[in-house]
């Protein structure tokens, strides 16, 4: 069921993805599969998804030239800010900051 919904948030990193609408993907209920999803992954559901959503940002900072606006969107962000606030925590590195001390 866990490898069915990673597929599935794989394949749809740019859209909403709720713990409802996975939870309902996995047909249980959000808490048990909140519970299933971390015991199964190591990571609740918001942190797998946002993880995945930084990993394909620094794949296309890397492969691209791709404006780091429009990253944001493709990787399924909401706002410019929560993308350069959540890629920092994770990186240490604004956007910008990754491109250029990797390429």
């Amino acid at each position: 069921i866990i490898e069915d919904v990673v597929s599935y948030i794989r394949d749809n990193l740019d859209t909403e993805l709720s713990l409802d609408t996975l939870a309902q993907k996995a047909s249980l209920s959000p808490f048990y599969f909140s519970r299933l999803f971390k015991k199964e992954t190591g990571f609740t559901p918001h942190e797998y998804v946002l993880t995945a959503r930084v990993n394909n940002a620094k794949y296309l900072l890397l492969t691209t030239a791709s404006s780091v606006k429009d990253i944001c969107f493709q990787t399924g962000f909401t706002s410019e800010s929560s993308f350069c606030t959540t890629f920092r925590k994770s990186t240490g590195k604004t956007p910008g900051e990754y491109r250029q001390t990797h390429l």
